[in-house]
């Protein structure tokens, strides 16, 4: 199994590269649901700095996907 790490921002969120833009709006909603400080997904799984850092690389991925241009590119690279 590949650490959170190695994902690419679509693994990240878990959607289709063809993703519209309001599954990738959902995706996102439901990922910084799951690693919000306090919820179930994260007791005793991850340490905080872990939490964090997981939710940094969320919020990278949504601005480079939610963006039509970055995501074209990011596509082209990956």
């Amino acid at each position: 199994m590949r650490g959170i790490d190695e994902l690419d921002h679509y693994e990240l969120l878990e959607i289709a590269r063809g993703a519209t833009s309001g599954e990738i709006d959902r995706a996102y909603r439901l990922a910084q649901e799951t690693y919000a400080d306090g919820s179930l997904a994260l007791y005793s799984i991850f340490e905080t700095r872990d939490a964090k850092e997981i939710r940094a690389r969320l919020d990278e991925a949504y601005r480079v996907l939610a963006d039509p241009e970055l995501r074209s590119t990011y596509d082209l690279e990956h």
